[in-house]
């Protein structure tokens, strides 16, 4: 699978009248049209090829994560980020594409109905906020796809569903067929219900079992930094230290894992203030 980290801080306004692109991948702009989208027909989508090997088509997951999508001042929606995400991945559909949305969020977004200002730290109260999260960011979601004419699907995993082969294999004719429809999969933990012992731990891991579940040939992780980076680009450099600077390449993604791990116990690779991630997360999930 081609693994790329993706820049949230690329989803700029466009000027009016022009096109903007939206940078989902070191390298690898996707152009995002303000124009009108060409309506998303119902009909079957032609059979598809594992690697998106059908003349050009592809499969191809896009992961964003509670950073991505909420403020980190307010703890709100990025209603901004969200539309320019679903406008762009509706033109990807259009072209002929599969789509699959892996999306975080649900967790932040019951806190800032609830007026928290902070995450919680019991698993308790946090399936509690999934639970009322959930619904509402699928709400925004629907309405931005919905404007666009493209129909979506919400498909909750749990990592014990997927962990027998009766459970995998529905799973996979299940997202297979939503794709051969023309349907946009937005899929997300199923938070509300999963117990400690038996969850995926973060949707980085989750969008890369995703994508070998439906074949997809492009794996994309949003994040909230341009780059995989030698130190964290958010925190100045201690004393007699080189500032951060990006890794365009990663050439041993185990020894890049071990150095981010590092980093993470000591307090500067965690993830932001409403979400689990990280940059560990997203390398455990390419490896």
């Amino acid at each position: 699978h081609n693994v790329a980290l993706a820049w949230s801080g690329a989803l700029g306004v466009a000027k009016p009248g022009r096109g903007k692109r939206l940078t989902l991948g070191v390298g690898s702009p996707l152009s995002c049209p303000m124009s009108s989208h060409p309506p998303v027909s119902p009909k079957l989508s032609r059979d598809r090829a594992p690697g998106g090997g059908d003349g050009g088509r592809c499969t191809i997951v896009v992961k964003v994560g509670t950073s991505s999508i909420l403020r980190g001042d307010s703890g709100t929606l990025a209603l901004s980020t969200l539309a320019c995400l679903v406008e762009t991945l509706a033109t990807l559909r259009a072209r002929g594409h599969d789509v699959v949305l892996v999306s975080s969020g649900a967790v932040g977004v019951g806190c800032q109905r609830l007026g928290l200002a902070e995450r919680p730290k019991r698993l308790a109260e946090l399936q509690a906020m999934a639970a009322i999260g959930q619904p509402h960011l699928m709400r925004y979601y629907d309405e931005f796809f919905s404007a666009l004419r493209q129909p979506i699907a919400q498909v909750l995993l749990s990592a014990d569903a997927l962990d027998s082969r009766s459970g995998y294999r529905n799973a996979q004719a299940t997202l297979d067929e939503l794709l051969r429809r023309g349907v946009i999969p937005v899929v997300n933990e199923n938070d509300s219900v999963a117990i400690s012992e038996l969850r995926f731990g973060d949707n980085d891991t989750l969008s890369a079992l995703v994508a070998v579940l439906v074949g997809a040939s492009h794996l994309f992780l949003a994040t909230d930094v341009d780059a995989l980076y030698t130190a964290n680009p958010h925190v100045a450099p201690p004393p007699g230290q080189p500032p951060a600077e990006p890794i365009r390449e990663v050439a041993d993604v185990c020894e890049a894992l071990a150095r981010a791990e590092e980093a993470a116990a000591g307090g500067g690779g965690s993830g932001s203030a409403w979400g689990t991630g990280g940059i560990a997360t997203k390398l455990r999930a390419v490896r």
